[in-house]
């Protein structure tokens, strides 16, 4: 059975997703900024292509925000 307190991702009222400790309290930065989490959501999937949304940072090919481009080589 899984715990509500593992999920450590909260979204806020603008759909924004960030990463959040066990007390609720948003993670972050050494620049005090929120942390997104480190896979984005698929944004869409059209003729059996998915793209990941890359606005806050992440690869659109894999969703990683730590991607190197080692997903499509």
């Amino acid at each position: 059975m899984r715990d509500p307190r593992d999920n450590r991702i909260h979204t806020d009222d603008d759909g924004l997703e960030w990463l959040i400790d066990e007390h609720g309290m948003y993670l972050r930065d050494e620049k005090d900024n929120k942390i997104a989490p480190s896979q984005s959501k698929p944004s869409t999937n059209e003729s059996g292509f998915t793209t990941y949304d890359s606005s806050r940072g992440h690869c659109g090919m894999c969703g990683s925000i730590s991607c190197n481009g080692g997903c499509f080589k």
